[in-house]
């Protein structure tokens, strides 16, 4: 069922970026996120099916849940940053670095509240939060297991007390209004609260009407003992750095204010304007598109403003020109929202280090990609990505041909489909391992 739909997705997109008329555009908008709402009720309904015949089974795996929650939000910025509603999170630093879990269901969890935050919030902001409590002390025999709480908070429309029993029912929402005027199938929260009591915890919520709301869940989890966690390079040491923080006040500045705070720099606070009378290190800039724009227009670097000490937070929808030219005005470009080791990161490069420069055209990409891939219409859609972004590519139709031609030929990547016939794609890649 997925295939099809996906495939017109696809072209539907690819359509969107030809030149077309107002009514042509608005039409084919139309098809995409027609396109996308019935893959999304697609998913939901073979989930909801899979809870309630009891064959759905968690995927237990080592996970960090700092990246579980970034993913998740990750996947919302388009939709928030095209509605101006700031994404935030913040994980108490008594989370376990590892623990034992199903990544990808606790992400479809937080994927579906923060979702269903983002499609009833129209101003203001989403947040999540990350805490943890340690239910069993680790043994000889048992590591320690731990209770994870997370929230979603929402400045939304909220939700009348004497409606809350209809939330986590299956096909439900709380009006019928609601269905015609925001879409869903009512099936989000039902799946969701069957996941999280799948995991060993419970989802609650709490609401009022025009002020938003706030959903929490828990999940219990093993903690990974330290010789089993992969290995990880060590954050970089910025205590002592005088670290600029130059956002409007609200909740974002205090964010990035509390991360500069925990990882040992002195915040200071400023404007733009500020910041020739600040000594400082390093800045981080919040930049709204409005700025973003403006700032783009101007040739030179600002005076007392030096590019190698000032990152931006940009919203993942700026277009690329303009990307493109603030690049002398700032070090690093760094979409919203950030994640928080990749910020500490980008702060302790030295200036000296060598930053990898961003790609700053669609056709900038010289690479020889092997396409592994049997549906006919995935392959068409894909040789048309891949030839807008500039590369080469060879079709294999199954696993085992793509063994042969990797046998013959080096390539920079595979794009390796999973379900196809002789031969899937995992075991071609544990063939192209060995």
């Amino acid at each position: 069922v997925r295939t099809p739909l996906n495939g017109i997705v696809g072209f539907t997109n690819l359509l969107l970026e030809t030149p077309l008329s107002v009514e042509q555009q608005e039409y084919m908008q139309t098809i995409s996120s027609s396109g996308e709402a019935l893959i999304q009720l697609t998913d939901d309904i073979l989930d909801f099916a899979r809870i309630e015949s009891g064959k759905l089974k968690l995927d237990l795996q080592p996970a960090d849940p700092r990246e579980c929650v970034e993913e998740a939000l990750d996947l919302m910025a388009t939709r928030a940053g095209t509605k101006r509603v700031e994404l935030l999170h913040w994980v108490d630093e008594s989370v376990p670095e590892i623990v034992k879990t199903d990544p990808g269901r606790l992400r479809q969890v937080l994927i579906n509240l923060v979702n269903n935050a983002v499609k009833f919030t129209e101003v203001g902001e989403i947040a999540v939060t990350l805490s943890a409590a340690k239910i069993r002390e680790a043994t000889e025999t048992q590591p320690a297991e731990w209770k994870l709480i997370f929230s979603v908070r929402d400045t939304g429309i909220g939700i009348d007390k004497e409606k809350y029993d209809r939330l986590f029912r299956p096909f439900s929402q709380v009006e019928d209004s609601t269905m015609r005027r925001y879409g869903g199938t009512g099936l989000g929260l039902a799946i969701s609260r069957n996941l999280v009591e799948l995991m060993g915890g419970e989802i609650g919520m709490e609401s009022e009407i025009d002020v938003g709301s706030k959903f929490t869940f828990t999940v219990k989890a093993e903690e990974v003992s330290p010789e089993l966690k992969p290995a990880k390079v060590a954050p970089p040491n910025i205590s002592g750095m005088r670290l600029a923080i130059v956002a409007a006040p609200g909740s974002l500045r205090n964010e990035l204010t509390r991360l500069g705070e925990r990882w040992g720099a002195q915040v200071k606070e400023t404007t733009v304007e500020g910041l020739s009378a600040t000594t400082w290190d390093m800045a981080v800039v919040d930049l709204p598109d409005n700025q973003a724009a403006d700032l783009s227009a101007l040739d030179e670097e600002r005076p007392g403003m030096s590019r190698e000490k000032m990152i931006a937070l940009i919203s993942l929808g700026l277009p690329l020109e303009i990307r493109t030219a603030l690049r002398p005005h700032f070090r690093m470009l760094i979409n919203k929202p950030a994640h928080h080791s990749a910020l500490r990161a980008a702060l302790g490069a030295t200036a000296s280090r060598k930053i990898m420069k961003p790609v700053v055209t669609a056709n900038s990409f010289d690479l020889r990609v092997l396409l592994v891939e049997d549906n006919p219409v995935n392959q068409r859609l894909m040789q048309k990505v891949l030839a807008d972004l500039g590369c080469t590519w060879t079709v294999a139709e199954n696993g085992k041909i793509a063994l042969e031609e990797l046998s013959r030929t080096d390539y920079h990547v595979v794009l390796m489909d999973l379900h196809m016939p002789i031969m899937d794609g995992l075991t071609a890649i544990g063939g192209i391992r060995d």
